[in-house]
C-alpha cells in the first residue's frame, strides 16, 4: 500500500456523495446548516459545494474538536464565492467536520469509510490506518535535484514542474497552503513516513491504499449509480 496523496479528497468527496444521496447533506446548503459554528468571520454564506471546490500542530490535527474550533475561528482570506484556492490539507478537515455533523451516527469520515465502503465491499483502503497494518505501507523518498533535472532530458514537458516548484517557493497563498503545517511535507523534503501521521483520519492527503483499491471504490460509484 502507499499513500495517495490528493487522491485522497476524490475519495472523500464519494463519502459525501453517499450522504447527499441519503438526504443527509446537500451541495447547495450552507455549510452552517449542519455545522452552526462555522457561519462565524463571515463564512455564512459557503454551501457545501463551495467547501468541495476549494472556493496547526501534529497533537491537534489528531484532536478533531480542536481541529473543529481552529476552522470555525478562522477568517477567509477573500470573500466567499469571489476566488477559489486549492486546500491541500485543509480540504480534509472540512470535510471531515462537514460527514461529523450531518452522518446520523457522527462518525468521523474514516470510520464512515470503513464501514459503509471498505469493509462491505472488502476494499483495502484507508483514512486513519489501524497500526497493525503499517508494515505493509511502502516508504516514499524525495526525488534529488539532479533526479528532477534528468526528467527534462527525457521529455522537455518535466520542465512545467519547475515553474510550480518556483510558485510553491514563493510567498503566496498556495506556498503557504502547501507549506502549513510546517510537520506535513511532500516537497522540499518528506515527512510523511511517520507512522503516527497515517493514524490521521486526514482526508486531503494521507489516505492509504493500492492502484485496484481506489480503482474498485470508483467503480462502485458508476456501478452503484
Amino acid at each position: 500500500m502507499s499513500i495517495t496523496f490528493s487522491t485522497t479528497k476524490a475519495v472523500a468527496a464519494v463519502c459525501v456523495a453517499m450522504l447527499v444521496e441519503r438526504g443527509r447533506l446537500r451541495y447547495d446548503e450552507l455549510v452552517s446548516t449542519y455545522w452552526p459554528g462555522f457561519a462565524k468571520h463571515g463564512k455564512g454564506n459557503i454551501t457545501v459545494q463551495m467547501a468541495l471546490s476549494h472556493e496547526i500542530t501534529e497533537e491537534i490535527a489528531a484532536d478533531h474538536n480542536k481541529i473543529r474550533e481552529i476552522l470555525e475561528n478562522e477568517r477567509p482570506k477573500w470573500e466567499p464565492g469571489r476566488r477559489n484556492g486549492y486546500h491541500p490539507y485543509t480540504f480534509g478537515w472540512i470535510v471531515d467536520q462537514i460527514i461529523r455533523h450531518s452522518d446520523e451516527k457522527h462518525r468521523g469520515i474514516g470510520q464512515f469509510l470503513r464501514e459503509e465502503i471498505a469493509e462491505p465491499y472488502e476494499i483495502d483502503y484507508h483514512i486513519g490506518l489501524p497500526m497493525e497494518e503499517e508494515h505493509r505501507v511502502a516508504r516514499i523518498t524525495v526525488p534529488t535535484m539532479w533526479d528532477r533535472m534528468s526528467e527534462v532530458l527525457h521529455d522537455w514537458r518535466v520542465s512545467w514542474y519547475f515553474l510550480s516548484l518556483w510558485k510553491l517557493l514563493r510567498d503566496t497563498p498556495l506556498s503557504r497552503a502547501v507549506n502549513n503545517p510546517s510537520w506535513l511535507q511532500a516537497v522540499a523534503q518528506c515527512t510523511v513516513n511517520n507512522p503516527d501521521y497515517h493514524r490521521l483520519e486526514q482526508a486531503a492527503a494521507l489516505g492509504i491504499g493500492n492502484a485496484r483499491s481506489l480503482a474498485t471504490i470508483f467503480d462502485l460509484v458508476r456501478y452503484l449509480s
